[in-house]
């Protein structure tokens, strides 16, 4: 599993109305409802009210889309 932040967050361009992108990427395929169980089990943890907004994908989904918003990489 791999986690990124992207958008405006580190464009640094966001302002007051802007969430923050975390894309969660999984090397295992993801049904729908098994995506949208985890997501809400995310959101029931940091709260439904938050600043983030959650992409949970397959590493199909990364390299086809997503790895055009992610300029660099730094493992943490």
């Amino acid at each position: 599993m791999e986690i990124y932040l992207f958008g405006s967050i580190l464009r640094k361009d966001f302002g007051p109305n802007s969430d923050v992108d975390v894309l969660v990427v999984s090397h295992k395929p993801i049904e729908s409802c098994q995506k949208s169980k985890l997501i809400a089990r995310l959101k029931n943890i940091i709260g439904f009210v938050n600043p983030f907004e959650i992409h949970l994908v397959t590493h199909k989904d990364y390299k086809e889309w997503y790895s055009k918003f992610i300029k660099e990489k730094q493992a943490v």
